[in-house]
Order: structure tokens, then sequence, then C-alpha cells
């Protein structure tokens, strides 16, 4: 009988029996477990044990998820840079206008002025907010 196999049977009993046993106390629940052929501190061990291994794939899937998300928003980000980085300023303010404009939700810049700051740094600004759309519009198409 394979493992699983038996691990189910096994939380079919347990579940079966702890169904019936409203009025049991926990030690007449154990025997009655101990006589369908249970071995009790076994089985939670075994089941303690998978939820440990389930618990780390989990945790390992969730890593290696954001590790995805954080290498792609770099490429990202890199490809931004280089697009960005010999654009004229007034083609940079104008694309971080379009852009604000687009996106009402976004950090508001308007305390900044943005005429004094250099190519750099606009060109750095747009990176983020080039970002921050696209990311918005990746949520949006998730939530649909």
């Amino acid at each position: 009988m394979s493992e699983e196999k038996r691990y189910l049977e096994m939380l079919d009993a347990l579940t079966e029996s702890l169904g019936s046993s409203e009025d049991q106390s926990l030690e007449e629940v154990t025997e009655e477990l101990i006589a369908e052929g249970i071995d009790v501190d076994a089985s939670i061990s075994r089941l303690m044990q998978t939820v440990g291994k389930c618990t780390k794939a989990a945790r390992r899937q969730a890593l290696d998820r954001a590790r995805e998300e954080r290498l792609r928003t770099e490429q990202r980000s890199s490809a931004l840079a280089i697009e960005f980085a010999n654009l004229s300023k007034a083609r940079l303010l104008k694309m971080i206008r379009e852009i604000m404009s687009a996106m009402p939700d976004a950090l508001s810049l308007s305390f900044r002025d943005l005429e004094s700051k250099s190519d750099e740094d606009l060109a750095s600004i747009l990176e983020d907010l080039e970002l921050a759309k696209q990311l918005a519009v990746e949520e949006q198409s998730h939530d649909e």
C-alpha cells in the first residue's frame, strides 16, 4: 500500500473517530484509535513531518517566485535605463508628465522642481514611474 494511501486512511480513521468523539475524553479517543490499529504517536510524528515538508516547500516556492519577480524587474529596469539614458531633458520631462497624468494614484512629483533636475535624475524618475506603471498593469491583469 502506498504511503499516501496509508496517510489518507489514517486521516479518514482519525476524522471518523473525532467526529463521533464529542463526549469522549482525549484518552478514550486515543484508546479507540489504538484499538483500530493506529500508532497514534508515530502517525502524529509522520503527519508533523509531512506538514513540515509542505511548509518548507511552500516557503521555497514563495522565495523562488519573489526571486523571479525581482530578476524580471531588474531586467526591465536595466532595459529602461538604457532606453532613457539618451533622451533629451525635454523628452524626459514630457514622458514623466504623461505617466503622472495617466496614473492618478502614482506618487506626486509636483513638489519637486523637475526642471532643475539633471538628465540622469529625470531618467531615474522616469524609470521608476515606468516600472510602477508596468507593475500596476500586471496587477490589474491578475485581478481580472
